[in-house]
């Protein structure tokens, strides 16, 4: 039981689930740029910000 509890707590699982979710996140950022309706609203946002 207790290799069972230290496998599970173990900070490689943690980093590989930390790794795993940033994939994750910035696969999807990257898919929305293929929206064109997305880049042209950051762009507009970004022009509102800064200029």
């Amino acid at each position: 039981m207790s290799q069972s509890a230290s496998i599970t707590s173990s900070p490689t699982w943690k980093k590989i689930a930390l790794y795993a979710s940033s994939a994750i996140l910035l696969a999807l950022v990257f898919a929305l740029y293929f929206i064109p309706e997305v880049v042209i609203g950051l762009a507009e946002q970004a022009w509102a910000l800064c200029g």
